[in-house]
């Protein structure tokens, strides 16, 4: 596995570790009493007006979980901004602070201090140790998986960055990023890019630049060493044990005591460690070769560029030579290009037929939502406030889940899951907002309801208890169909991407449908292509679902009952593949 690959592998893991960080500042900050000055004055027990890595330490031990030096060092270099190796207030509140809802940040910020004599009420204690136990454990990951690398590789982060910055612009958005891992084979959803994103750019503006990049990798050969030998001695360490309750138990059984077998388990340690010892040694002689079988550095005429250039152009020889081996079956030859065009057809067939039941589905759910927000004791806004018990303006997964349960609904984890991804858009990752809710519950010709929003002077005292029974049977469907809806497209994803079926894949075969529009096709082309492959739709439902993802992709400025019938592919794909 090249560099580069080891490099995305390691972005990947950064992003899912702050999404399930983000998750958990999320679910503290719900505590109207727990702020940044808080937190700070109990890291702070004396008072300096800083926090350095023995704090964070003392913090840990004092609730039971010993951590490691280097990492809780990582923790706080990372968010030095003025490189003194200690966190003032600001620098605490960048690390500490949720970033994936503006509504809860601004409200956090404005939260006032108070005293902290030793320990916080158990409930924040609790919350803010989860939080900084987590990030410290994610820095020592990090710091282990930068030292396998740095085993095998001597890492030039200011090399790797210039090759990740195709465009040479000095800086890696969101969208290069985005890029990068599609040539090399990887999928991600944009939730993972973003919180990728977020875990480098500290600044906030949006791009990662080289100091930022190199802000979080970098890694001494010192510590790399250090960890290496950590997490051997933890593997040894828990090999030992599991030696030692085996030795133990076979001489309970022969009737022998645990302890005349002291002696023969002291030299047995001392051989592991002798030869782990001579091993370690072996790997680090034979490094330097292994850098320079690997990928060159330092060797004079050869630049890390040219080296990566060649490893990602060997990758993508082996990417399209893995592409016709899934596509062309084993027992006949990849030159055949009649069989290739069976394949193609075929994954196309799957797609429409995805494509004929996804729109009257869509179709089916536009027609429950004019029936329930033409009733008189109901709209968008008093739906909202049915989930949003606490009035603050959002709605979290919890109060989405209540809000399912109110209403006498209670879907399982994945179809609530797929449900909260339908209705959050991209402003917030962790939570809707009442623009988002809104969207999606009206339909797509609003014009066909009058006073979608606000039938009511006090909407906040509508229950559902009050609401009329067909008011509550609809509501019911409405949330029912949406559902069965998304696990429908969720099973679909989920099929082709077990047979390894990536967004490329999917472009290039909703590109068959109409290749001379380059990117653009028309609800005509898809039912003439369904035509073509035996099936039948009726074209409103093509038109309905073409009129929706449009209005999904539309600004709020633009007038939302414009109908068009045509559809950028790239909005297709991320309506399926992505919410």
């Amino acid at each position: 596995m090249s560099i580069i690959h080891r490099i995305l592998d390691l972005l990947i893991f950064i992003g899912d570790e702050e999404e399930q960080t983000e998750i958990l500042k999320f679910e503290a900050f719900q505590q109207k009493n727990f702020s940044i000055a808080v937190a700070f004055m109990r890291i702070d027990q004396q008072q300096k007006g800083f926090i350095k890595a023995c704090d964070l330490q003392d913090f840990l031990s004092s609730n039971g979980y010993h951590s490691n030096g280097n990492a809780s060092l990582k923790y706080v270099s990372h968010y030095d901004f003025d490189g003194d190796e200690q966190l003032t207030l600001k620098e605490f509140e960048r690390a500490l602070l949720p970033q994936s809802s503006a509504l809860l940040k601004q409200d956090i910020i404005k939260r006032p201090g108070y005293n902290v004599i030793k320990k916080l009420p158990i409930k924040l204690e609790e919350k803010l140790f989860l939080i900084i136990k987590k990030q410290i454990q994610f820095y020592h990951k990090l710091l282990t998986k930068l030292s396998m690398i740095w085993l095998d590789f001597k890492l030039d982060l200011e090399q790797i960055f210039q090759f990740l910055d195709a465009n040479q612009m000095g800086y890696i958005n969101a969208q290069g990023l985005y890029q990068i891992f599609q040539e090399f084979g990887y999928t991600l959803y944009k939730d993972q890019i973003q919180f990728i994103m977020q875990k480098f750019d500290l600044n906030l503006n949006g791009v990662i630049t080289q100091k930022d990049f190199c802000n979080l990798l970098q890694i001494t050969s010192e510590i790399a060493e250090d960890m290496l030998v950590n997490q051997q001695s933890v593997h040894e360490l828990k090999s030992e044990n599991r030696f030692s309750n085996r030795n133990q138990r076979s001489l309970t059984q022969q009737g022998e005591s645990p302890g005349s077998s002291l002696k023969y388990e002291q030299n047995s340690h001392n051989n592991q460690f002798n030869k782990y010892q001579e091993k370690r040694t072996d790997s680090l002689n034979t490094t330097n070769t292994s850098r320079k079988r690997i990928i060159s550095l330092n060797k004079p005429g050869n630049s890390q560029i040219n080296n990566l250039s060649m490893s990602y152009q060997i990758h993508l020889n082996d990417t399209f030579s893995y592409a016709k081996k899934r596509c062309i079956s084993s027992n006949r030859a990849c030159q055949k290009k009649t069989d290739y065009q069976k394949i193609i057809n075929k994954d196309l067939t799957q797609f429409l037929k995805f494509l004929v039941e996804y729109s009257k589905r869509i179709s089916h759910i536009d027609q429950l939502k004019v029936q329930l927000l033409s009733q008189p004791d109901i709209d968008a806004t008093v739906i909202f406030s049915l989930f949003d018990k606490h009035q603050r303006g959002f709605l979290g997964q919890d109060d989405f889940t209540e809000g399912m349960y109110n209403i006498g609904l209670i879907p399982n984890n994945i179809e609530l899951m797929v449900l909260f991804r339908r209705f959050r858009l991209e402003q917030d990752m962790l939570q809707i907002s009442f623009s988002e809710f809104t969207h999606i519950i009206c339909p797509s010709n609003p014009q066909l309801i009058n006073n979608i929003y606000q039938k009511f002077d006090s909407y906040s005292e509508q229950k559902y208890e009050y609401l009329s029974y067909t008011s509550q049977t609809l509501l019911r469907d409405y949330f029912s169909a949406e559902i069965e809806n998304q696990m429908y497209k969720y099973q679909f994803t989920q099929s082709i991407q077990n047979t390894q079926f990536t967004e490329r894949d999917l472009i290039s075969t909703i590109s068959k449908i109409s290749p001379l529009h380059q990117g653009i096709i028309t609800s005509r082309d898809v039912e003439k292509q369904l035509k073509q492959n035996g099936l039948v739709c009726s074209i409103k439902y093509i038109q309905q679902l073409f009129e929706i993802l449009n209005q999904k992709q539309q600004d709020n400025s633009q007038k939302q009952h414009q109908v068009q019938n045509f559809i950028q592919i790239q909005n297709i794909v991320d309506e399926i593949l992505y919410e």
